[in-house]
């Protein structure tokens, strides 16, 4: 159970980077300070992927970024990019304290 765990979570990792990426740059556009709420995972993804792999698929977040651009407003775009981050770790366990 526990290696299908991690080989689904690599499987996930091209997938990540590219959303990763996505989220740099509409954080850069946007002027927004926000932390990427899944850091953790994309820290695991780190190791196993190799770094030029890493930045390619980055590089196709921010290439979505701006073909979405193109096709919406500033605004919008913004706007959903942040409304489809599920909430930082942190603040779902703040809200499970109260």
């Amino acid at each position: 159970m526990l290696a299908t765990a991690a080989a689904s979570a690599e499987e996930d990792c091209p997938a990540r980077f590219q959303k990763y990426g996505l989220f740099l740059q509409a954080k850069k556009s946007c002027g927004r300070e926000a932390e990427y709420p899944l850091m953790k995972v994309m820290r695991a993804c780190a190791k196993e992927t190799p770094q030029e792999t890493a930045i390619k698929l980055m590089d196709e977040g921010r290439r979505e970024w701006a073909r979405g651009l193109m096709r919406s407003s500033l605004g919008n775009m913004c706007t959903e990019v942040f409304a489809k981050l599920p909430p930082a770790a942190d603040k779902r366990q703040n809200s499970r304290a109260k």
